[in-house]
C-alpha cells in the first residue's frame, strides 16, 4: 500500500515542484533563446515514415496536378464492352464438334477453336470434283465445235470466193460478146459501101461464135459453183454442217461451259465460307500434291481475331447442326466508358468533345493516370431522373478498364482558362482548425511535410491549392489521417515554419 502511495505521490510533487519557484521549472527547460532555437534537437515540421512505416500504415502518395478544377465536369460512370467486342463462331455445317480451347482461354488470331467431323463436307468436296470435271468436259467441247465450225467456214469462205470470182468472168465475157458483135456489125456495114470484107467477115463471125461459147462455160461453172454452196449451206454433202447450225451448236457448248464454270465458281465460294480461307489457300498443294480441299478430312475453325473465350454453349464431343452456336469470344481491351450527366449540363457538352476517364478514388488502381478520350452525348434521356447518358470513348486501355470496373468521366468546359495545382480531395485533412496536407519531402522520400493547406474550389473530388505546393510534387492520401493523429510535426505555439521546412522560434 505504501509503495502505491509513494507511486502516486512521486508525479504530483514534481508537478508541484514545477509549478512553485522551488524546483526546476518546465518553463525553463523550454525557453528559447535569444538566438531562436531551442537547446537539443531543432524542432520541425517533418515526419519520418520509412518504407517499413509507410507499409504499415498504409501510406500512398499522389502528385499534384495542373487542373482546371472549376470548369471541370466530373460525371460517374462504369466501363462496358462495345458492341463488336463480342464474337461468334457457329458451324458451318452439321456434324460433331472436337474442342481445342477453354474457357476463359486466351486465343490469337489463326489458332485452332474446334474441329467438325461432317458428312455435308465430304458432299461439298463430291461437288467440287463434279464441277471441275464438269468444266473440262464442256472446255473440250467448245474446242471441238470451234475447230469444226472453222472447217465450214474456210469451206463456205473458199465457195464464196469462187462464185465472186466466177461473176466477175462472166461479165467479161458478156462485155467480150458484146464487143465482138458490135465490131462485127460494124463490119457488115463497111462491107455494104465498100465491098471486099467477106473475109474479116468470116473471122469476125467466129470471135462471135468464141466469146459466145466463152460465155456459156462461164455460165456452168457458175451454176456448178451456186450448186456447190448450196450443198455447203444446206449439209447435202454430209462432210460439214450448215453456217447457222454450226454457230447455234457452237453458242450451246460455249454456254453449257459458261454453266459449268459458274457453278465451280459457287462450289469454291461455298468452300472458302466453310473453311474461311483464301481462294489462293484453297488449291494449296499438300504433301502428296493434291490440293488442301481435296485432302482434308475435318473442318477445322480458325479465330479470325484476339480474345478470350467467354461462353462455350456445346460439349466436347457433341453433335449440332448447321449455324448452331459453338464459343463465343470478347475482346476485353474493346470498351467504352458510359457516363451519367444531369438534364442542367447538357448544354456544357458537346460531340466530339475531349475528355479525360480518371479511376476512382482507394483501391489498388487509384492514383494512376487517367485516359484521354472522347465524349459523344448519347441519344435519349431519362425523364425520371432527369438525366442522359453520355458515351466516352478512351484512346487507349490500360490493364485495370475493364467492362464494370467503375469511375469518372472528366470534360473540360473552358480550355482558355489557367490551370492551378490540385490534389485529391483526401489530401487534405482537418486538425482543429487547421486544414493540412502532408507533402512528400523532395530531398528525402521518406520523410513528409505538414503543411498548412492554402486551398481553393473543389470539384468533389480534387481541390485546388493557392500555395505551398507545386505541379509533379506528392502528398499523402492515404494515411493522412493517421499521421494527424499521430500528433508528430506540429509547429509549436509561436514558432513558424520557413520554405524548406523548418521550424524556427522567434525572429529571424
Amino acid at each position: 500500500m505504501q509503495h502505491r502511495l509513494y507511486g502516486f505521490a512521486l508525479p504530483v510533487l514534481l508537478l508541484v515542484a514545477g509549478c512553485s519557484g522551488d524546483g526546476p521549472s518546465v518553463a525553463t527547460e523550454t525557453e528559447v533563446h535569444a538566438e531562436g532555437e531551442m537547446p537539443g534537437a531543432q524542432a520541425t515540421n517533418r515526419i519520418d515514415v520509412p518504407e517499413n512505416v509507410r507499409r504499415n500504415l498504409g501510406i500512398r502518395f499522389a502528385r499534384v496536378e495542373s487542373r482546371r478544377v472549376a470548369d471541370t465536369l466530373r460525371m460517374p460512370g462504369r466501363f462496358e464492352a462495345q458492341p463488336l467486342a463480342r464474337r461468334e463462331y457457329r458451324t458451318p455445317l452439321s456434324g460433331r464438334v472436337e474442342l481445342f480451347v477453354n474457357q476463359y482461354d486466351t486465343i490469337t488470331t489463326g489458332q485452332p477453336l474446334y474441329e467438325l467431323d461432317s458428312v455435308e463436307w465430304r458432299r461439298a468436296q463430291q461437288e467440287m470434283a463434279e464441277a471441275i470435271a464438269r468444266v473440262e468436259l464442256t472446255s473440250a467441247s467448245v474446242v471441238m465445235a470451234l475447230a469444226s465450225s472453222g472447217q465450214a467456214s474456210r469451206a463456205q469462205l473458199v465457195s464464196s470466193g469462187r462464185a465472186e470470182a466466177g461473176e466477175r468472168h462472166l461479165e467479161a465475157l458478156r462485155e467480150s460478146v458484146m464487143v465482138a458483135e458490135a465490131w462485127t456489125d460494124e463490119l457488115e456495114k463497111l462491107g455494104r459501101t465498100v465491098g471486099g470484107m467477106s473475109g474479116e467477115m468470116v473471122d469476125a463471125r467466129r470471135r462471135v461464135a468464141d466469146a459466145r461459147a466463152a460465155l456459156v462455160e462461164a455460165e456452168e461453172e457458175k451454176a456448178d459453183s451456186e450448186r456447190e454452196r448450196l450443198q455447203l449451206s444446206t449439209g447435202g454433202d454430209g462432210a460439214f454442217a450448215t453456217t447457222a447450225t454450226q454457230g447455234a451448236a457452237l453458242q450451246a457448248r460455249i454456254s453449257d461451259h459458261e454453266a459449268a464454270h459458274l457453278r465451280l465458281v459457287l462450289a469454291r465460294a461455298a468452300m472458302r465460307s466453310i473453311l474461311q480461307v483464301s481462294d489462293e489457300d484453297l488449291d494449296e498443294p499438300g504433301a502428296d500434291g493434291s490440293p488442301m480441299w481435296q485432302t482434308l478430312d475435318k473442318v477445322k475453325v480458325r479465330a479470325t481475331a484476339s480474345g478470350v473465350v467467354e461462353t462455350l454453349p456445346v460439349t466436347h464431343g457433341a453433335h449440332v447442326e448447321a449455324a448452331a452456336p459453338v464459343l463465343t469470344t470478347i475482346d476485353p481491351e474493346a470498351v467504352r466508358f458510359r457516363a451519367v450527366a444531369y438534364q442542367s449540363d447538357l448544354g456544357k457538352l458537346s460531340n466530339g468533345m475531349a475528355a479525360r476517364i480518371a479511376p476512382p478514388s482507394g483501391g489498388s488502381i487509384a492514383g494512376v493516370e487517367s485516359i484521354p478520350a472522347t465524349l459523344f452525348l448519347g441519344l435519349e434521356t431519362d425523364a425520371q431522373k432527369r438525366t442522359m447518358d453520355v458515351i466516352v470513348t478512351p484512346q487507349s486501355t490500360p490493364t485495370w478498364a475493364r467492362a464494370g470496373v467503375t469511375a469518372f468521366a472528366e470534360a473540360v468546359l473552358d480550355e482558355t482558362s489557367d490551370p492551378e495545382p490540385a490534389v485529391p480531395l483526401s489530401a487534405v485533412v482537418q486538425d482543429e482548425l487547421r486544414t493540412i496536407v502532408f507533402r512528400r519531402d523532395p530531398e528525402n522520400p521518406d520523410k513528409v511535410i505538414r503543411l498548412e493547406a492554402d486551398t481553393g474550389v473543389s470539384d468533389g473530388e480534387w481541390i485546388a491549392m493557392q500555395s505551398g505546393l507545386a505541379e509533379g510534387d506528392e502528398v499523402v492520401v492515404e494515411g493522412a489521417y493517421t499521421l494527424k493523429l499521430a500528433g508528430t510535426g506540429k509547429v509549436p505555439q509561436g514558432a513558424h515554419v520557413d520554405a524548406d521546412g523548418t521550424v524556427h522560434f522567434g525572429k529571424h
